[in-house]
């Protein structure tokens, strides 16, 4: 599916998610309102605006390099809970055409946020754009929670943006260094938790190289609805390789060289 084609399939499934917020935001206790409902709402946007491809749609799904050795010692990782993908969607030869990460912030998560970037570009790789699994993150929550968390990362190199209004900048793509942040506490943070496993001593997934610069493309209008002093917001973003300033990669050693890894030689 064309880049055209596949942008205009999640906007339209994010019209389910303002219309699942604003419908919960406006009931007493607001109860329902999850981060599961919140990817609920997304996936049935995308099964109702394109019903034809329903079966290609789902949801947890584990990451291809969930199960790599330890790129270190060798090490076979555990039988515990695989790296997974809150929603996927597979082409019809079984690759990954679509992964998202969705976040609802009911407090400031900047270092869950950080683990999900992770996770989306270690998956897509370095594979030209043309065939690239196309990776996006919708977020939404509390306003100030939503605004600390983007702040925090801002702070650490990625500059995520939900609106420009006001600044008189009305760009809905900016660049970003996944070198940079690798070098900041939280992207140092962030590699190790999504790749590693077990203490004594701490294993690490190998994976593929990423791109050293990555694009990260607002894919809806910005949502903000306040009913009773409670303020929500949700955007969806795409992270990308288009358009970027250099074709650099990161390898597994330079993503990892700044955590403590106990077995490495």
């Amino acid at each position: 599916m064309s880049t055209q084609l596949t942008n205009e399939w999640l906007r339209r499934a994010f019209l389910y998610v303002e219309a699942a917020l604003s419908q919960e935001i406006v009931t007493p206790g607001r109860v329902c309102m999850t981060e599961d409902y919140f990817r609920s709402a997304l996936v049935r946007g995308l099964l109702a605006s394109r019903p034809e491809l329903a079966g290609r749609v789902v949801t947890e799904k584990t990451a291809p390099w969930s199960s790599s050795n330890c790129g270190f010692c060798g090490q076979t990782p555990g039988r515990g809970r695989p790296i997974q993908h809150d929603i996927a969607i597979s082409e019809d030869n079984g690759n990954l055409e679509v992964l998202c990460e969705v976040k609802w912030l009911k407090g400031a998560n900047p270092d869950g946020v950080a683990k999900d970037i992770c996770k989306l570009l270690i998956s897509r790789g370095t594979t030209q754009e043309s065939r690239a699994t196309r990776c996006y993150l919708l977020l939404g929550g509390e306003a100030s929670a939503f605004s600390e968390t983007l702040k925090r990362l801002r702070e650490s190199g990625v500059d995520f943006r939900w609106s420009w209004a006001g600044r008189g900048d009305t760009r809905t793509t900016r660049e970003f260094c996944m070198r940079y942040f690798l070098n900041s506490d939280m992207g140092r943070k962030a590699v190790g938790s999504v790749c590693g496993w077990s203490q004594n001593p701490r294993h690490f997934r190998h994976f593929e190289p990423i791109w050293e610069k990555v694009k990260l493309s607002r894919r809806s209008d910005p949502w903000l609805q306040v009913v009773e002093r409670v303020k929500w917001r949700a955007v969806l973003f795409e992270l990308h390789h288009r358009g970027t300033s250099n074709q650099e990669s990161l390898d597994f050693l330079t993503m990892l060289g700044g955590n403590s890894m106990s077995c490495r030689p």
